[in-house]
């Protein structure tokens, strides 16, 4: 949903503040503007829609060992109408963000694999984090 990933392990998500749950998220393919997410909790559905489409910006740190990081943010606005349960007519707006550093594949010639279509990382050195904040109203 929000970055490219090699095995599609789902990632575990806490929530607090007025809704405390648990989700998880399977990150796949690039997010784009006005796609709709439902986050499945055991407290009910969050309904996202994206309110961009993602530009992940990457920087070589080294040269000697490929190591690089990505970032990828994207604002975000909750579908109260779709949510359900505890989420169900919440409105709300919000931010994803994801960082992954790893190192990437190093050619023979001594060059990095900096593809701009997202070169994968070494899969044992790769490291992320993902957070979103949502500014969201819980109806009682």
């Amino acid at each position: 949903m929000i970055a490219q990933a090699d095995n599609n392990a789902p990632i575990p998500m806490v929530f607090t503040g007025p809704v405390a749950t648990t989700a998880s998220i399977v990150l796949g393919k690039l997010a784009t503007k006005g796609e709709s997410v439902a986050f499945k909790t055991p407290v009910g559905d969050l309904a996202i829609t994206f309110d961009a489409t993602i530009v992940p910006t990457g920087t070589l740190l080294s040269t000697q060992t490929c190591r690089a990081v990505i970032t990828e943010t994207l604002p975000f606005t909750v579908d109260g109408a779709k949510s359900t349960g505890k989420f169900a007519g919440a409105p709300g707006t919000g931010r994803a963000a994801l960082r992954v550093s790893g190192d990437l594949t190093k050619f023979s010639s001594g060059k990095c694999d900096e593809r701009q279509s997202g070169a994968p990382f070494i899969p044992r050195t790769a490291v992320g984090t993902f957070t979103a904040t949502i500014k969201l109203t819980v109806r009682k």
